[in-house]
């Protein structure tokens, strides 16, 4: 099972980033390498499809050693199913 972000962890600052809005009008291709599973990763992607309204690409590539369970595919699959516009796809054979 993965670990848990510690107490004050630093994907938590600032409290509100999860429901900012941040421009990111140009943005069409995003690749994140090296995916936990972590709450606060999945809050991320949710906020760049919201945020990125020219997105037309995002690939996910897991982290080294991390094996997805089916809550994290169902997680996924929600996030990505909600703009099916843009092509998703998990790569989960991480380099390395």
């Amino acid at each position: 099972m993965k670990d848990a972000c510690p107490v004050n962890c630093l994907c938590d600052e600032p409290k509100d980033w999860r429901t900012q809005t941040i421009s990111m009008a140009d943005l069409e291709t995003v690749e994140i390498e090296g995916l936990h599973g972590e709450d606060h990763e999945f809050d991320f992607l949710k906020v760049i499809f919201r945020c990125a309204p020219m997105l037309n690409r995002v690939t996910v590539e897991l982290s080294k050693g991390f094996t997805p369970n089916d809550d994290w595919w169902t997680k996924i699959h929600n996030i990505f199913m909600a703009y099916p516009s843009v092509e998703c796809s998990v790569d989960c054979t991480p380099g390395n």
